[in-house]
């Protein structure tokens, strides 16, 4: 019986083969340890290894958010929200209007994921820029620099008020009203009558100065008068009996004159 030979390899006819399967990456090479070495005994000297776990690091702690980190929180939800709101269904089939028609739960399907996506990504990154900045701790500290500039302005209203409650500008009396609107006039005059009232004062002072020198002069004056006129009469005492004589003979020369 005679069998029919296959044809030679060149001649072959043409059989569709299927595709090949892919090629997978060859097995990595498993890792052979090292065989276990003998350890020494330990000594009394070598440290012995404990088998506790390490300590557990304290958690950080939860920083609370003060008024402005809160409403820095809900003016980014507040414009998240506005900036989706813009993306609306209606817009959204706007862009795909051949999907619109053919499958629009589809397309709503997708218009709600994509929402949901980038709220979910932003709210992500909106948290990650405020751990990485600190945004928190540090409105947090400026809440606190603005309180204690508000309690130092109170406290230094009271020490000008004397320590009692600010009053409200509205129930101060006209007269208070009118003073404090002058008040800085009124300093302004005070000094250039102060000015005034210093150069008068100085020249009373060089005046009187003038007047204690003259009254000096006039005692000395007076002394000197007051010395001729003890002179004078010293002479007067002194010439007193020689005075009747020279009066006789001065009447008796005039007699013999007139008998001539």
């Amino acid at each position: 019986m005679s069998t029919k030979q296959p044809p030679p390899p060149d001649h072959q006819e043409d059989v569709d083969m299927p595709p090949a399967p892919p090629l997978l990456p060859a097995a990595p090479e498993q890792y052979q340890p090292p065989p276990p070495q003998s350890d020494p005994a330990p000594t009394s000297s070598d440290p012995i290894p404990s088998d506790q776990n390490p300590p557990e690091q304290p958690p950080e702690p939860v920083v609370t958010p003060g008024p402005r980190a809160q409403r820095l929180g809900q003016l980014f939800q507040q414009t998240t929200s506005h900036t989706l709101d813009k993306l609306s269904p209606a817009n959204f089939r706007e862009c795909f209007p051949t999907i619109a028609k053919k499958a629009p739960r589809t397309l709503d399907n997708v218009h709600q994921q994509m929402i949901k996506q980038l709220s979910t990504l932003w709210n992500r990154e909106f948290e990650r820029i405020l751990e990485s900045r600190q945004v928190i701790q540090k409105l947090n500290e400026l809440e606190g620099l603005i309180q204690e500039a508000q309690q130092q302005r109170k406290r230094q209203q009271q020490r000008i008020n004397g320590g009692g409650v600010p009053i409200p500008p509205h129930t101060l009396d006209a007269d208070v009203v009118l003073q404090a609107h002058l008040r800085g006039y009124l300093k302004e005059q005070q000094g250039v009558l102060g000015e005034r009232l210093g150069e008068v004062q100085e020249g009373n002072k060089k005046l009187f100065e003038e007047v204690v020198a003259q009254r000096r002069e006039v005692e000395g004056l007076i002394v000197g008068v007051e010395k001729i006129v003890g002179d004078v009469r010293g002479a007067s005492e002194v010439l007193g009996g020689v005075v009747g004589e020279l009066e006789g003979e001065t009447r008796q020369v005039d007699r013999e004159l007139g008998k001539v």
